[in-house]
């Protein structure tokens, strides 16, 4: 049961994350909105910090980025930038959080501290990549470029101080609502909870 229950935490909680992306994405992006990928990236790290809270084990993270970006990808096609920019976010959040490990991360201190690196590192990996690895020519032409992005990853990492310990809050107040209504009516719950991630998915198709 707990098996099941965390697979479809982490199935919907990558689902939310895909549809923000996909389309409050697209509609900020389209509209010259600044800071879209602050507004964007915070959405991600309350998901991230929400799922990881309920489902703590090592490598949930990472399956919820690759699923948002699986989303994203069927529903507004193939953009490297932005596939790679999830990827990075939620690959620095799975290595911080594992590294910090379960006990930690139920402290203030910790969590503060996994919603702040997050967001520099997971910024800042994004660029290295971009600039260093990849060397993609809209990265690469324009230094100007790099250090926007990164001042819009110090942002996310100053609402991350507060976001984060506020999710993780947030999620141990939910748990046993959450558990007490899988064990009273586990057909209800996942049944309710298989029909969202119908309509999302056929959302993206």
């Amino acid at each position: 049961m707990s098996r099941v229950r965390s697979l479809f935490i982490v199935l919907l909680a990558g689902s939310v994350w895909g549809i923000s992306e996909a389309v409050g994405g697209s509609f900020l992006y389209a509209n010259g909105v600044p800071f879209a990928s602050v507004f964007l990236s915070l959405v991600g790290l309350v998901v991230l910090c929400l799922a990881r809270s309920l489902v703590p084990v090592v490598g949930s993270s990472l399956a919820l980025a690759a699923i948002a970006v699986g989303y994203r990808w069927l529903n507004v096609g193939y953009y490297p930038c932005h596939i790679c920019a999830i990827l990075c976010f939620g690959g620095v959040f799975e290595i911080m959080a594992s590294t910090l490990g379960v006990e930690r991360l139920k402290h203030r201190g910790s969590q503060m501290a996994l919603g702040a690196g997050t967001g520099v590192l997971g910024f800042a990996l994004f660029a290295a990549v971009m600039t260093l690895a990849v060397r993609y020519s809209y990265w690469t032409s324009d230094p100007g470029k790099v250090t926007g992005y990164m001042t819009e990853g110090a942002l996310v990492a100053a609402a991350g101080l507060v976001l984060s310990p506020a999710m993780y809050t947030l999620a141990g107040r939910i748990e046993s609502r959450v558990n007490a209504a899988v064990l009273a009516r586990p057909a209800a719950v996942f049944g309710l909870s298989a029909a969202v991630l119908l309509v999302c998915w056929l959302g993206a198709l």
